[in-house]
C-alpha cells in the first residue's frame, strides 16, 4: 500500500458528538451505530443540519491485553452547542471541537476493515518522514455508509495533529 501523507492546516470545527470511555475493539461497531442515532435524532430534534461527514476521533488508546478506546463519534456543525443534548432512549450528545492546527492527513479508499493496517501504514510513512503525531487521531468518514455501498470504493481521510 502506497500512502500519500500531507500536512495541511485546519481551522477547528465545531461539533455534535457522543463521548465513549474504554470502548473494546469488539465494541467499536455497536458504539458508533448507537452513538449516529443518538447524535442524529439530537440534530434533528433542535432543526440542526450537519454540515459535514461523520467522524471518529480517537482521544485515548490503551494497549492492554484488550486494546481500548475513548472515542468522540459526530458530525460537525455550524456551530458550537449551547448545552448538551438528552434525549430518552438515546446517549447524550455533547459540543465538542474537530481540533485545528497542523496535521498529517491520507485518503483510505476500501472498507472499514482495512482501517487498521491503513493506520499503521500512515503511522510508519509519518515516521519515515520523521513526523512526530500527537492526540489526538481522527477518521472522516467521507463516503456514507449504506447497504448498497460498494465497499472496495468507500473513503476514508485519516488525521492526526502533529507535534
Amino acid at each position: 500500500m502506497s500512502i500519500d501523507l500531507k500536512i495541511i492546516t485546519l481551522t477547528e470545527v465545531p461539533t455534535a458528538v457522543v463521548r465513549g470511555d474504554a470502548i473494546m475493539a469488539d465494541q467499536l461497531t455497536d458504539f458508533y451505530d448507537h452513538a449516529f442515532s443518538s447524535v442524529f435524532a439530537a440534530l434533528t430534534s433542535l432543526g440542526i443540519q450537519p454540515t459535514g461527514p461523520a467522524f471518529g476521533l480517537y482521544t485515548a488508546m490503551e494497549q492492554g491485553e484488550v486494546p481500548t478506546f475513548g472515542l468522540e463519534v459526530g458530525v460537525p456543525v455550524s456551530a458550537p452547542l449551547a448545552e448538551s443534548i438528552h434525549l430518552p432512549g438515546h446517549d447524550p450528545v455533547h459540543g465538542s471541537i474537530l481540533p485545528g492546527g497542523r496535521v498529517a492527513t491520507t485518503s483510505h479508499r476500501g472498507n472499514y476493515a482495512g482501517l487498521s493496517h491503513a493506520w499503521t501504514e500512515f503511522l510508519n510513512e509519518a515516521q519515515t518522514q520523521g513526523l512526530v503525531p500527537a492526540d489526538p487521531m481522527w477518521e472522516v468518514y467521507v463516503t456514507e455508509p449504506s447497504p448498497e455501498a460498494d465497499p472496495n470504493s468507500m473513503v476514508t481521510e485519516l488525521y492526526f495533529s502533529l507535534k
